[in-house]
């Protein structure tokens, strides 16, 4: 009998020192949460008095909606060779944050994004804490794949359609009473023909939307069931 109840106050003593052991973790674990978030907080004070010595803006991108559009403006391969990302563009206004407003590659950036997209601009200073952050977002830009089979795309084919468009407006209905293997040509031709600089294809929850970018903002041309567009995908793939 002394054996069993021995054996019970073990396990008891037992259970209460992994208790104690979790609960030391546990207050570990929120002290070193604590500390990071001080750090943190101590790295936006010192990194906003440095935008106010240099002159710039300054701008904590944790929380802010940043766009996958504002993103897409520069490479992920870009920023991280720039230290520098794009968190702001509304298709006349872009706004570049960066831990280097003061580096000449980063300025030259800048104007030729802004350039390119008929926008104006402005640099922020940001903290390398933000920085990262807007790294991480770059997994949410949609990935572009080609498809290099099953559908050919002529000058005949670009001409043929381009006569039947006075503006990308009129692609939507063009694209209804369409063939599959036409719907494509059909998108390239009404983007040449509005002078459009890139064309996006979009999955939305519903649907598949085709949009052209027009001296650097985006218009809705198109919208395509995603039944239609499976069979194009099929097509293309051969």
């Amino acid at each position: 009998m002394s054996n069993k109840a021995q054996s019970i106050e073990d396990l008891i003593s037992s259970s209460q020192g992994d208790s104690q052991a979790q609960d030391d973790e546990s207050t570990q674990a929120k002290f070193s949460a604590r500390q990071k978030q001080i750090k943190i907080k101590e790295m936006e004070r010192v990194t906003e008095a440095r935008a106010t010595n240099l002159g710039v803006g300054y701008i904590n991108l944790k929380g802010f909606p940043i766009s996958t559009e504002a993103l897409a403006l520069m490479s992920e391969e870009q920023a991280r060779a720039l230290g520098a990302v794009c968190f702001f563009y509304d298709g006349n206004q872009l706004r570049i944050g960066t831990i280097y407003p003061e580096k000449k590659e980063v300025i030259e950036a800048l104007e030729k994004i802004k350039k390119e997209f008929f926008s104006s601009g402005e640099l922020f200073l940001i903290s390398p804490n933000s920085l990262l952050h807007a790294f991480d977002l770059y997994r949410m830009i949609p990935k572009i794949r080609e498809f290099k089979r099953g559908i050919d795309i002529t000058e005949e084919g670009l001409e043929k359609f381009s006569g039947s468009f006075s503006s990308f407006k009129d692609l939507q209905k063009s694209i209804d009473k369409a063939q599959v293997t036409d719907i494509v040509t059909m998108i390239m031709a009404a983007a040449i023909k509005s002078s459009a600089s890139d064309v996006h294809i979009e999955a939305e929850e519903k649907a598949i939307k085709v949009r052209f970018r027009i001296d650097g903002v985006l218009h809705d041309a198109a919208t395509i069931n995603k039944e239609l567009w499976k069979k194009i995908i099929s097509r293309m793939k051969g």
